[in-house]
């Protein structure tokens, strides 16, 4: 630290600084310098440690096969203070809460939408009908490139945006983001039109329509929530974000609009009554008429407005829009680059919708909604397996972990992009785990393949009468999670992704573009994104 300090008087005194101002000048570098090794990460006694992560403040992660033992069977791991620290903007949502008494009645809002007689009756139809929406704009799209390849990220964040929102609001929610673009692209003068034109392998760069304020406070709320994770300080972080003048006003719209849509469900339901619940047809409509039976059963006012029902209707939109969008765009790159896979989804889609095949047009919901394709199963979890994001756990007490001394409060990361997932397993002595996971077989994938490749088969295998069957335990996955703090969001995760391939997949052909647009570089938030997603389209003709 020392021969740092030296360091910079020399080079303050190289600029002709004065002597006061250079040493209060170096005086704050040798404070800043301490406070950066203060944050560096200090190894836990006994447990081996890569020495180049003490080199960084955002250090590194040890790789557990325990994953599935700490997640499902151990009650001395819980929900992470890092998790609390990262969700802080949304306070009340139970996501922050440790297991418990709180956690289980803050979780009674919301924890009727996922069973599947609300998803087919309430979500599925209006999932759907923004998709639709989303064909008819790559449509134009396709029409417009004349096989030019187009910046396609943008277009799945938008259509997973309105099927949240129709999910959470309604169908006939006001506000969208996929239409205004393709009005925008109606619109367009022949001169325009020209003046987009290029060579075959140049990106055509689309006009875009501007965001709602309303739909705007969503992608803002994802976006602060990603800098909190990419934060070495994320309270600080968040102190900062609520100094700043330009995100008070986003929480007020925000208040404004959930307010809003809270309100417009408290009318719905006195109109109709609690007896009757035909009137539910959005997320929040089930929430308030939950709310009200709660209410009812406990003796107590309904609280309608509470924080903890706006941040459990955040929450609905924010998680389940950035995990979902990504993972889709994931695999619209993995789809575009292995040809035979997209081939062989698409002749599984046709071969399990043959009348709509025959008959030249697109699977209806129910069709989609009812009919089993493995491959289709195995392609979505291909698609979740190489782009899940780490999960982390805190220890409630000093317990230990593959023989090593676990101290309270250690905050231990689950990696699902590491060995045993992406890359071989480390070979662990079956004395040094935990008495249930040796109880516990845990299949893992064949390690002598490429474990990193998209291969969809590794999902299948063979049944008895000779046809491919989907194994959802084929080998080890953590995109949702595991246990009762798994993601709650699964099933409409599930059904969103099969409504857009399956409908996607039939209407275009992702054909190959340029080396310099297919990169796989990465950034991590709320979820692991691509850098770069471009789509060039041919249509399927029947």
């Amino acid at each position: 630290m020392l021969s740092q300090a030296g360091s910079m008087l020399d080079l303050l005194s190289n600029v002709h600084l004065s002597p006061a101002l250079g040493f209060i000048v170096a005086g704050t570098a040798v404070l800043l310098y301490s406070f950066y090794r203060k944050l560096l990460p200090k190894p836990i006694p006994g447990i081996p440690y890569n020495p180049e992560a003490t080199r960084s403040i955002f250090g590194d992660a040890p790789n557990w096969r325990e994953a599935q033992d700490v997640l499902m069977k151990r009650k001395d791991f819980d929900r992470s203070s890092f998790t609390r620290d990262l969700m802080a903007p949304i306070a009340h949502h139970h996501i922050r809460m440790s297991t418990g008494s709180e956690w289980k009645d803050a979780r009674k809002l919301t924890q009727d939408l996922m069973i599947p007689a609300f998803l087919h009756k309430v979500a599925a139809p209006a999932i759907y009908s923004k998709v639709l929406d989303f064909l008819h704009l790559w449509e134009l799209k396709e029409s417009l490139s004349e096989g030019r390849p187009f910046h396609a990220q943008t277009d799945i964040y938008h259509t997973i945006l309105d099927s949240v929102c129709a999910f959470s609001f309604g169908a006939s929610f006001e506000y969208a983001a996929v239409r205004p673009q393709s009005d925008l692209l109606e619109s367009l003068t022949p001169e325009q039109k020209l003046a987009m034109k290029g060579d075959i392998d140049d990106p055509i760069v689309f006009p875009e329509a501007g965001l709602h304020e309303n739909l705007e406070v969503s992608l803002t709320a994802g976006h602060v929530l990603e800098k909190l994770m990419n934060s070495a300080t994320p309270k600080l972080t968040l102190w900062w974000e609520n100094m700043r003048p330009s995100f008070k006003k986003t929480l007020a719209a925000k208040d404004r609009f959930v307010m809003g849509q809270i309100d417009k469900s408290v009318k719905k339901m006195k109109t109709h009554g609690t007896a009757d619940d035909s009137w539910v047809r959005s997320a929040v409509d089930h929430m308030i008429l939950r709310e009200t039976v709660l209410a009812e059963k406990s003796g107590r006012e309904p609280q309608f407005f509470s924080p903890s029902m706006s941040d459990e209707i955040v929450f609905n939109v924010v998680g389940g829009h950035e995990t979902t969008a990504n993972t889709l765009v994931w695999g619209l790159k993995f789809l575009t680059d292995n040809p035979t896979a997209q081939s062989r989804l698409r002749s599984a889609l046709h071969a399990a919708h043959s009348l709509a095949l025959a008959e030249k047009r697109l699977p209806t919901l129910d069709e989609i909604t009812h009919t089993t394709i493995p491959y289709l199963d195995a392609t979505m979890d291909e698609m979740l397996r190489l782009s899940a994001m780490p999960i982390t756990r805190e220890a409630t007490c000093d317990t230990e972990l593959l023989g090593h001394r676990i101290p309270k409060g250690t905050v231990v990361l689950l990696l699902s992009n590491g060995p045993s997932f992406l890359s071989p397993s480390f070979d662990i002595p079956e004395s040094k785990r935990s008495k249930t996971s040796q109880a516990t077989r845990v299949r893992q994938w064949n390690e002598a393949e490429d474990m990193r490749a998209y291969h969809p088969e590794r999902w299948l295998v063979k049944g008895e009468d000779g046809e491919d069957r989907f194994d959802a335990t084929a080998g080890p996955q953590l995109a949702f999670g595991l246990g009762q703090r798994g993601c709650s969001g699964r099933r409409l995760a599930y059904t969103k992704m099969r409504i857009v391939l399956t409908l996607t997949l039939w209407e275009f052909e992702l054909l190959p573009v340029p080396p310099s647009l297919s990169g796989y570089a990465a950034k991590d938030g709320l979820a692991h994104t691509p850098r770069q997603c471009f789509i060039r389209l041919r249509r399927v003709r029947y």
